[in-house]
């Protein structure tokens, strides 16, 4: 089983963002940084811009498994953007990220 550990050791890049007066370091693992090129190749073009202000500023954040939490945010017309993320007392951790139908996932939240 991987836990925080296993997405530790595969960290590629830090960014910072604004939480009031707080800087919060958010680390990608290397999933998460594969998977811009991933969905870029189904024709899907998210930026990383993009995935830190849906971490910064979501339209909804939901308990997931595990302890992680998925941000929500808009997308396109159709869908949103979620973002799978461990919260840390320093750091977020973006573990994944993937579009989602707006109708399946807005209702609910």
């Amino acid at each position: 089983m991987r836990g925080y550990a296993g997405a530790r050791r595969h960290n590629t890049e830090e960014k910072g963002e604004r939480d009031g007066e707080q800087m919060i370091r958010v680390r990608f693992t290397r999933h998460a940084e594969n998977k811009f090129a991933v969905l870029s190749a189904h024709g899907c073009l998210v930026t990383r811009e993009r995935v830190l202000e849906v971490l910064a500023h979501p339209d909804a954040v939901v308990e997931g498994y595990r302890a992680r939490r998925i941000a929500q945010g808009w997308l396109n017309n159709a869908h949103v953007l979620r973002v799978v993320f461990e919260e840390h007392e320093d750091e977020r951790v973006v573990v994944t990220f993937y579009p989602g139908r707006r109708s399946r996932y807005e209702g609910p939240i």
